[in-house]
């Protein structure tokens, strides 16, 4: 959703998307981790992880970018994001 807004918002409405939609995704996401090692393994969890951290830490880069106003910088870690929780997501399937 936010990847197809880039374009239209405003820095100010980037930083407050993450906080209001992405950051409790998150917060519930890595809270229940330990149930992708019951259900499917240690190696899957890393594997998962591996992508869903790197992710998360793309999306939180974006914030800080568009923080301070360089939103092409923004832009190009929403998109880095996107890539790795689908590729996080793909892990699950």
């Amino acid at each position: 959703q936010l990847r197809g807004q880039m374009e239209e918002i405003a820095p100010s409405e980037m930083t407050a998307f993450i906080d209001d939609v992405l950051a409790p995704d998150f917060y519930t996401f890595a809270e229940g981790r330990n149930a992708i090692t019951a259900e499917m393994g240690l190696q899957k969890f890393a594997d998962v992880m591996t992508h869903f951290s790197a992710g998360e830490r793309a999306i939180n880069r974006a914030w800080s970018a568009a923080a301070d106003g360089y939103i092409e910088e923004a832009t190009t870690c929403v998109e880095r994001g996107v890539v790795m929780l689908h590729d996080a997501q793909q892990e699950l399937e």
